[in-house]
């Protein structure tokens, strides 16, 4: 028996090793800290101060705990940091969000039906209203988590160089470009007169393979050199 629950628990952990374990273990902790809150501003304002009716305190309750939920799954469950984006981040957690206000709305309806046909004291009147809201939560779980995976997934960052690159770059390739001139000068094969290259008895075609050459040999020399 020990071995075997010693298997188990290895496994597991190997599972929670891995960042989509660690990911899992982690939305399961927002989601029961989550739960928490909402359990207990519903309890608050329904069960004990009876601020508002079944529904308005689940809707109530909800939407407060959306607000550690979104800011937990997103820095710390899938550990993307950064300004959050309305439209690929905020927006669809706050519709899934709605999307489970509905239903923990329709389970509070229903949990205040079942407690009025049954005539039921208003301590077991919250204990039903709470257990709803539990089993809706349950219901979401599965469907939230393969949404967060899409709008908080990391996404690689395509650079575009800046002024500043560009004219690095352009610096770097004059240079080089210069440089090779230089080298071609220098060549006894090649000679420059008047800005133009001028071989002794080569065609234009030789002259330009010449220059090819060249070049190639002075970037050869110069990557040794690095």
């Amino acid at each position: 028996m020990a071995g075997t629950l010693a298997e188990s628990f290895e496994r597991l952990w190997r599972v929670y090793e891995t960042p989509s374990g660690k990911k899992i273990v982690r939305y399961t902790m927002v989601s029961v800290v989550s739960t928490i809150v909402s359990l207990g501003v519903l309890g608050i304002v329904f069960g004990l101060v009876h601020l508002w009716s079944e529904v308005p305190s689940a809707i109530f309750a909800n939407a407060v705990a959306t607000v550690p939920s979104y800011y937990l799954n997103r820095r710390w469950a899938w550990g993307k940091a950064g300004r959050s984006h309305m439209v690929k981040e905020v927006l669809p957690f706050w519709l899934a969000s709605f999307a489970g206000l509905a239903l923990s709305t329709w389970a509070a309806a229903l949990a205040r039906d079942f407690s009025n046909s049954h005539h039921l004291h208003h301590f077991g009147h919250t204990v039903i209203v709470l257990g709803a809201n539990l089993a809706a939560y349950g219901v979401l779980w599965v469907g939230k988590f393969l949404l967060f995976e899409q709008i908080f997934r990391h996404r690689p960052v395509v650079e575009t160089p800046g002024e500043a690159d560009i004219v690095r770059i352009a610096t770097s390739e004059a240079t080089i470009a210069g440089a090779a001139q230089v080298f071609v000068s220098d060549q006894p094969e090649v000679a420059s007169v008047g800005g133009q290259i001028a071989v002794e008895g080569a065609s234009v075609a030789e002259v330009g393979e010449l220059e090819r050459d060249a070049e190639v040999t002075f970037l050869e020399r110069l990557d040794h050199g690095l």
